[in-house]
């Protein structure tokens, strides 16, 4: 015989939640702001700098708003609970739907995390000075800096779990009459849902965006402009590449897939830059499966090395694969992937895009 499964009530569960925020914001956003952030700009303003203003921006982002966001939506929820356990439950899903607009705030934030902590890292490494000061602090904390910055990330999901077991316990009680205080709840959970995929969407999108930057520092060294308003970088790879002189051989190339543009460069050493090779606009590119090879090439290369190959064939330029005069190369290029599931992914990428 089945066990009945035990549900807390709804009040519970709305306490529970309560219990959540108040330790999202007093022990988490609250400390890292005043024992970190804030102590690090007054130190600053007092000509008594352990990190500049630059770095100060680079780490916390926008921290500050999201402790100040956070903070008036406790306060509101503490104002409901002054009322009565039961003013808070039934008021728990409108105010969160409420509360909806301030979330896209979050996508900023969640952006830049892991740039704020690799920056966090390099200071941690190159400053002596900040070194210490964050041993002292975060001993006053009773946790690391770096703990503080991940936790807004992880708050979101937090949300729909917690507002999740409202609702269940809603459903749950036969008992009770207060329809509306359901259908807010899960009004609030669709909304919060909504919110994180686009948060998730744009963070995709903005990282996309910011990997171009990276790319042209990395490979190029900023000699080469690859950064424009509209563009996100989709994929990039070192493969191997056909190139052909006078005896065809193969030899690694970048490869840098973007929404409008597919670029292939020479690889960059810590010596010296990546050498720009080709620029292929995505419109009329066409992909080629199986290429046609030169017989030397074939002849004095593993066999099982050439086996994962597409051709990329330019707007207006004809490729045969089975075409081996030298004319079918003109304008394309033959990739050489490491194995079928790398060359599954970029020829579908690559079509897709």
């Amino acid at each position: 015989m089945a066990e009945d499964i035990e549900y807390k009530s709804t009040t519970d569960e709305a306490q529970a939640f309560l219990n959540s925020e108040r330790e999202y914001v007093e022990n988490g956003l609250r400390v890292g702001y005043e024992t970190f952030l804030n102590r690090l700009e007054v130190h600053n303003k007092l000509s008594q700098s352990i990190i500049s203003d630059d770095d100060i921006a680079t780490i916390f982002s926008n921290y500050r708003t999201l402790y100040n966001a956070n903070s008036k939506l406790f306060d509101d929820l503490m104002l409901l609970r002054l009322d009565g356990i039961t003013k808070l439950r039934d008021n728990l899903g409108k105010y969160m739907v409420d509360f909806i607009p301030y979330f896209r705030i979050y996508t900023d934030y969640i952006v830049k995390k892991q740039s704020a902590i690799t920056h966090l890292e390099k200071l941690k490494k190159s400053n002596k000075k900040f070194r210490q000061w964050l041993k002292i602090n975060e001993a006053c904390a009773g946790r690391k800096l770096k703990a503080f910055l991940e936790e807004p990330a992880a708050r979101l999901p937090q949300y729909l779990q917690n507002l999740a077991g409202v609702y269940v316990a809603f459903e749950n009680e036969a008992d009770n009459d207060n329809h509306q205080a359901g259908t807010d709840l899960l009004q609030a959970i669709v909304d919060i849902k909504a919110v994180t995929d686009e948060i998730a969407v744009k963070c995709r999108d903005m990282k996309a965006r910011l990997l171009v930057g990276a790319l042209q520092k990395d490979v190029f060294g900023n000699k080469i402009q690859l950064l424009a308003a509209h563009r996100y970088c989709i994929s990039h790879a070192s493969m191997d590449m056909v190139v052909h002189d006078k005896n065809d051989r193969i030899k690694q190339h970048k490869f840098i897939l973007c929404n409008d543009i597919l670029i292939v460069s020479s690889l960059a050493t810590s010596f010296k830059s990546g050498q720009l090779i080709a620029v292929y606009p995505l419109i009329g590119l066409r992909v080629a499966r199986d290429p046609k090879l030169n017989d030397t090439l074939i002849q004095s290369t593993d066999a099982d090395k050439l086996k994962y190959r597409f051709a990329l064939v330019p707007q207006n330029k004809n490729f045969s694969p089975s075409d081996t005069s030298n004319n079918s190369y003109v304008g394309s290029i033959i990739i050489i992937c490491q194995n079928h599931k790398q060359l599954e992914k970029w020829i579908e990428t690559i079509e897709d895009t």
